[in-house]
This record gives C-alpha cells, structure tokens and sequence, in this order.
C-alpha cells in the first residue's frame, strides 16, 4: 500500500521536503501510523505541539482533499493511492 504525504509552508521549510511516498505491507493503517512512520515529521510535529493528539486542533490535515477532522482525526484508516496533505497553522502582519 503506498500514500503520498504533501506538507506546505513552514513544514516544509523545517523539514526540507515537500512530498514523500511511504509504502506499508498492511491494508490497515491509520493516519497516526503514516505519521509516526516518517521520524522528521513526527519529530518535528512533537516539538511543534507537544503531543500527536493536538494535530487535528491545530494544524489543517485533509486526507484526500476532506479534512480529518470530518474523517476518524488520526484514527482514520487510510487506503492504497491517498494523499495526506498537512498545512501548519498560519500567522501573518
């Protein structure tokens, strides 16, 4: 099973990749796994906000185009061929 995962603005810049394919052996992973399976961004979305389960409270997460939070949040199970794309909170002046 592969997903795509796309990060934007500030996540990119901190973890210099924009997208990255992740392939799994099991039909039944959910978007907390995908996650944790990518060491930067998770280590990075720890020092950003201090625990996984915030993620959907603070950043946007669509997984292919829906939100997460109008999904299963990290709970949701994903599917062979989807696109998480994560948008860190925006500030501006």
């Amino acid at each position: 099973m592969k997903v795509l995962v796309e990060v934007y603005a500030t996540l990119y810049d901190k973890l210099g990749w924009r997208s990255k394919e992740v392939n799994f052996n099991s039909n039944e992973v959910s978007l907390e796994d995908l996650i944790k399976s990518i060491p930067d961004l998770y280590n990075t979305l720890i020092n950003d906000l201090g625990d996984l389960t915030e993620l959907i409270n603070n950043y946007i997460v669509f997984i292919n185009g829906i939100h997460a939070q109008f999904k299963n949040g990290l709970k949701t199970v994903l599917r062979d061929g989807d696109k998480v794309a994560i948008f860190p909170p925006v500030a501006g002046g």
